[in-house]
Formats: C-alpha cells, structure tokens, sequence
C-alpha cells in the first residue's frame, strides 16, 4: 500500500535553525519584561546572558570571515605572494608607493597594506620586487 503525504508543500520546505541576534535581544527582553517583580534577575545572571550575547556575535562575525577567506581561497592564497613586494597605487589621499607589509581580508574584498594605508588589491597600479 502506498501512503502519499497529506502536506505536499512541507517536503520543500526548510527553515534555518540559525539565532539571530535580533532574536536573542527578543528572548532577553522578553525574559525581563515576564520576570517575577519579587524575584529579579540576579546580577550573575543578567551578566552572563550578556556575555552570552556578546560571544554569539563573536561568533557570527567570524563564520562570515571565515565564509569570506574559503569563498576567496585561491585569491588569498595568490595574494600572500604580494607580501614583501613593493607597490604603487591611487588612494583617496593621493598616490602612495612603497612595501607591501601586510594582507588583510576586509568588507571589501582582499587589501594590502603600503606605508600603512590599505589598499584594495585590484587599486594597485604597479607591483615589483625590489631593485627591479
């Protein structure tokens, strides 16, 4: 005997289990609105859902990082090869040139920096190696 579902529209259908911190600020007021008046929170406790909360978007944050870097893998790793070069590039402060100290994985995109300015990697004009 075949037995076919009674809700076709549920097979399809997922829902993210992931918290977001909108919805543990929710959870933490409505904790504290549904609190007993004669039996607050306890400062122990309201710190360590605070902490709690802090840790979360700790965590958030670095799952995008780290979303980011394996999304951008082989551009990260062709970039550390920039590392000790010296570049020339355009920046909203006027054209800077020198070493590249340093590599940075930012908001937008893949950046180096030169004489302490970051760069995005696709501004450089020029890329050389000393003496060259």
């Amino acid at each position: 005997m075949q037995v076919s579902p009674v809700n076709t529209e549920a097979r399809g259908y997922t829902r993210s289990l992931e918290l977001e911190t909108r919805d543990f600020l929710r959870l933490l007021v409505a904790e504290l609105q549904h609190q007993d008046p004669l039996k607050p929170l306890g400062e122990a406790e309201f710190i360590s859902q605070a902490a709690q909360f802090s840790e979360l978007d700790e965590i958030k944050r670095g799952n995008t990082l780290l979303e980011r870097m394996a999304g951008g893998g082989q551009d990260l790793f062709k970039a550390t090869a920039l590392i000790g070069l010296y570049a020339r590039a355009e920046t909203a402060r006027g054209p800077v040139e020198g070493e590249i100290t340093a590599l940075i994985a930012g908001d937008a995109g893949m950046l180096v920096e030169v004489c302490g300015q970051r760069v995005p990697v696709n501004a450089l004009l020029a890329i050389w190696k000393e003496g060259s």
